[in-house]
C-alpha cells in the first residue's frame, strides 16, 4: 500500500512539474529560445505578390474555349477540362442557378 501512494505522490508532483513548465512558458517565465516561425503564408516585409494578370488571363480563357467561335476547338478543351463543353456548361449552369455567388 505504501508503494502505490509514494507512485501516486511521484506521478503528483511529476503533473504539478509539468503544469508548472507549461504555465510559465505561456506567462513568459522560462528563458527559452523562441520556437521558429512557421514558413508560409502572407507575412509584411516579405516579397511582393507577382501580378499574374488574372483578369486578362480569364478574357483569353473567354475567348479560347467559350465563345460562340473559340480559338480551339472541341479535343482541345476536352483534353484540358478532362471534360465534354457541354457537360462543363451543365455543370456551370445548374452551379449558378444553386448559388447567386457564381452568376
Amino acid at each position: 500500500m505504501a508503494a502505490s501512494r509514494r507512485q501516486f505522490r511521484e506521478d503528483d508532483e511529476e503533473d504539478e512539474l509539468n503544469i508548472r513548465m507549461v504555465l510559465g512558458h505561456f506567462h513568459g517565465g522560462i528563458d527559452e529560445e523562441p520556437l521558429p516561425r512557421v514558413r508560409g503564408g502572407s507575412r509584411p516585409g516579405r516579397a511582393r505578390n507577382i501580378d499574374r494578370e488574372r483578369q486578362l488571363m480569364h478574357q483569353r480563357m473567354i475567348l479560347n474555349y467559350f465563345c460562340d467561335t473559340p480559338v480551339f476547338g472541341p479535343s482541345l478543351f476536352r483534353r484540358r477540362y478532362r471534360m465534354r463543353r457541354s457537360l462543363f456548361m451543365e455543370i456551370l449552369e445548374k452551379i449558378c442557378a444553386h448559388d447567386r455567388y457564381f452568376v
